[in-house]
């Protein structure tokens, strides 16, 4: 699951990790202009980051959405030609640069589409009578998933926007069901929650080949949340109780790993985990928000640590925001800094 450099304690269902002297990585931090140049409105920032190093934008309440083009610029994404459209919203990325967007109509409409620059717009078809069908994410064969109201159900769409044929089904009733994260095999995890109480209730990995299968590990505990997929089959999540949370990964066999020790949690982590194991996480607590690194190598680490020394980016950063991975282990950061301003970066990794 991880590389040698690690010294792993095999258990039945665990991994455990013994600290070894492994040489932490390097990151360069170079700047990156946003859509209104130096100016970050409050609300507005990146919302996705693909392996192309393109990077989806816009604000949280509603409004402009920006590609950025490989090579530099920004292109805005058009809205659809639909009667009184407002609060668009960008919401995940593919590596070919298909954006999906969610929009809001009046009288509590919601849809969503993709948008490329050469391919246009497709609109995703939600069933008759539906007023709501939200997406969230897309693999890189163009295949989205979200969820479709008004039972909350997760739902796929093919890339003409079509519905697929097979659809994720809930393991029991009732359940609400949302697509958060989907992988280049189709594979999805899904968070759930009882419709009637509204708690939340175990997370699912669910295929078209082998249904849902409940996010359980080998020795019977249960995640709290599920928070992203690779094309290995790793999840990302985390398990949490009344004031604690801890992030781990896991494999498709259910053995897991923690990734660092429990915190006292303000809300639940978020977080991206790559092809290749790298993983960047949000703890937020109480009294601050902080964002983590770990790879197969070493960790975990304050991510703004592993930046060059030389460079003089992060003594100007009063709090990261936000963190983006992708597949190249490029790291796209949304700051405040210290002056008010929000800035946005670019994390290479360096050479060892």
């Amino acid at each position: 699951m991880w590389s040698s450099c690690l010294r792993w304690l095999r258990a039945v269902a665990v991994w455990v990790v013994a600290p070894v002297a492994c040489a932490a990585p390097m990151f360069s931090m170079t700047p990156v202009e946003g859509p209104y140049g130096d100016d970050q409105y409050y609300g507005c920032g990146p919302v996705a980051f693909n392996d192309a190093g393109q990077i989806a934008f816009s604000c949280g309440g509603g409004g402009t959405v920006w590609v950025s083009v490989v090579g530099g610029g920004w292109v805005r994404v058009p809205i659809p030609p639909l009667k009184a459209v407002f609060g668009e919203e960008a919401r995940a990325l593919s590596a070919d640069g298909t954006v999906v967007v969610f929009y809001r109509q009046k009288h509590g409409v919601r849809g969503s589409y993709t948008w490329h620059p050469e391919r246009g717009m497709v609109m995703l078809e939600v069933p008759p009578g539906t007023k709501w069908g939200e997406a969230y994410v897309i693999n890189d064969a163009g295949v989205v998933a979200g969820s479709i109201r008004t039972r909350r159900r997760a739902a796929v769409w093919q890339p003409d926007g079509s519905l697929a044929p097979q659809q994720p089904r809930p393991l029991s009733e009732p359940a609400g069901t949302q697509a958060i994260a989907i992988n280049n095999s189709g594979e999805l995890l899904i968070s759930t929650w009882n419709n009637r109480t509204f708690f939340d209730k175990v997370p699912v990995r669910w295929s078209p080949e082998h249904g849902a299968r409940p996010l359980i590990m080998q020795d019977g505990r249960a995640a709290y949340c599920g928070l992203d997929i690779n094309d290995s089959g790793q999840v990302l999540g985390c398990f949490c109780d009344s004031d604690k949370c801890a992030v781990f990964v896991s494999d498709r066999q259910g053995r897991y790993m923690l990734l660092d020790a429990p915190y006292e949690a303000y809300s639940k982590p978020i977080g991206n985990i790559n092809n290749a194991g790298q993983v960047v996480w949000h703890e937020y607590s109480f009294t601050e928000r902080r964002i983590k690194y770990r790879d197969a190598d070493s960790g975990p680490h304050l991510l703004l640590d592993l930046v060059d020394p030389s460079s003089p980016w992060p003594a100007l950063v009063a709090m990261a925001v936000q963190a983006h991975l992708n597949n190249r282990g490029q790291i796209l950061v949304f700051a405040l800094m210290t002056d008010g301003k929000r800035g946005m970066f670019l994390l290479e990794p360096m050479a060892p």
